[in-house]
C-alpha cells in the first residue's frame, strides 16, 4: 500500500483510571503495519492523582522504549469525560484520518491497514470491523461488522446487532468527525451510539468482516451503578433520537430494542437497593412483555433484602441471572489458530 502524508492515521486513546493496560493499548497501534500512524494520548485523570502519575509514567516507558514514533501527549486540568478526551485528541490531529482506542482494548496487527485499504476503496466515510470481547482466557461475545443481518438502515442495525461494539471501532475521516461536531459532550453515556446515530443519517460506512479489534470486558459489571442516572442516559438518547428510531426501525425492531433496554435496566435496579427502582424497572419491561418467572421471583427477593436492608445472597443470585435473550453469537465464529494465539498474547500483556 502507498502511503503518504494524506492519509496519515491519527490513533487517539482516551484514559482514565486506565494506566495499568495503556502500554498494551499503546503497543498495539505501534506494531501496526501500516506505518503512517501517530499516537495520541489524553490523559483524562485529574491532576494530583496516582492514575495521573502511573499514566506519565507509562507516556515515559513508551517514549524510551519507542523514541522515534511520532506520540502526543495531552493531560486535561480536570477529568471532564470521555467525549470531551475524544474532541480534545481529534482537535489535536494531524491526520485525514482518525482511529479511537480505548485504553483497555488492542488492535490486531492490520488493523489500519485494512480499514484504510477499505475507506479508499469503498469511497466510504468510514470503516467498522469485527470485534470479540474476552474477559480472562475466554470470549465472551462477538460484535462489530462481523455478523451483520441485513437491515437496510445502519442506524436501526447499529443498536440492534451491536454494530459498534466498542468505541474502538471508529475509523472516519477527520473532516467527516469535525462536520459532525464531534461527540455530544453533555453525553457521559452511550456516547458512541449517540455519535453514530448522527453519522448514520447521511455518511457510508465501510463493513469489514473480520475480527480486529479485542475488546476486554472488565470486571466493574454494574454493582452498585446508579439506576436513575442509566436511565436519564437512556431516556435522553431516546428523546433526542425519536424521529431516527420510527424512520429507522420497524415495530418489530423497536419491541426487540425496548425489550432489551428495560431488561437491562430491571437488572440494574435488582443491584441497587432502592424499592422504587425495582418496581419502577419492572413497570418499563412490563410495557414490553410480561416478568418470567425467574424475574418475578428476583422481584420478590428483592422485597426482603429492602425490607432486612441486608442480604448479601442477592448479589450473587442476580449477577447469576440474565435478562431474556438470544445471543449466539460466539458460536456462530469460529476464530483461526492465528488468531486464537493473538489473542491469548494479548491477554496475558
Amino acid at each position: 500500500m502507498n502511503e503518504n502524508v494524506n492519509e496519515m492515521v491519527s490513533v487517539i486513546i482516551t484514559s482514565y483510571r486506565g494506566s495499568a493496560h495503556l502500554m498494551r493499548a499503546a503497543e498495539s497501534v505501534i506494531y501496526q503495519t501500516y506505518k503512517n500512524i501517530e499516537l495520541i494520548v489524553v490523559d483524562d485523570n485529574d491532576p494530583e492523582t496516582e492514575e495521573r502519575k502511573k499514566t506519565e509514567a507509562c507516556i515515559e516507558r513508551l517514549k524510551g522504549k519507542f523514541p522515534s514514533f511520532p506520540l502526543l501527549y495531552i493531560q486535561h486540568p480536570q477529568n471532564m469525560n470521555g467525549a470531551v478526551a475524544r474532541n480534545t485528541g481529534v482537535q489535536a490531529a494531524q491526520g485525514m484520518y482518525v482511529q479511537l482506542l480505548d485504553d483497555d482494548d488492542v488492535f490486531f496487527p492490520e488493523k489500519i491497514a485494512v480499514s484504510v485499504e477499505a475507506i479508499k476503496t469503498d469511497k466510504t466515510d468510514g470503516v467498522l470491523t469485527g470485534v470479540v470481547a474476552c474477559s480472562n482466557t475466554n470470549i465472551v461475545d462477538i460484535s462489530g461488522a462481523l455478523l451483520l443481518e441485513g437491515k437496510k438502515d445502519k442506524r436501526a442495525e447499529m443498536v440492534l446487532d451491536d454494530l459498534i461494539g466498542t468505541g474502538s471501532n471508529l475509523f472516519l475521516k477527520k473532516q467527516v468527525y469535525l462536520e459532525l461536531g464531534g461527540f455530544d459532550t453533555s453525553f457521559r453515556r452511550m456516547q458512541d451510539l449517540e455519535f453514530m446515530m448522527r453519522f448514520f443519517r447521511k455518511n457510508t460506512c465501510s463493513m469489514i468482516e473480520r475480527i480486529l479489534i479485542i475488546k476486554m470486558e472488565n470486571e466493574r459489571g454494574i454493582l452498585h451503578t446508579d439506576y436513575h442516572k442509566q436511565l436519564d442516559y437512556r431516556c435522553r438518547f431516546w428523546d433526542k433520537y425519536q424521529s431516527d428510531f420510527q424512520q429507522a426501525f420497524t415495530a418489530e425492531d423497536y419491541r426487540n430494542y425496548f425489550e432489551a433496554e428495560y431488561a437491562h435496566l430491571f437488572k440494574i435496579a435488582l443491584m441497587n437497593p432502592r424499592k422504587e427502582d425495582v418496581l419502577d424497572a419492572k413497570k418499563r419491561l412490563e410495557t414490553i412483555r410480561p416478568l418470567s418467572k425467574k424475574e418475578s421471583s428476583f422481584v420478590k427477593y428483592h422485597s426482603i433484602y429492602y425490607r432486612l436492608h441486608k442480604c448479601k445472597w442477592i448479589v450473587v443470585l442476580v449477577r447469576k441471572f440474565k435478562p431474556q435473550q438470544n445471543n449466539d453469537r460466539v458460536k456462530r465464529v469460529e476464530l483461526s489458530a492465528p488468531e486464537w494465539m493473538l489473542i491469548k498474547q494479548y491477554l496475558k500483556g
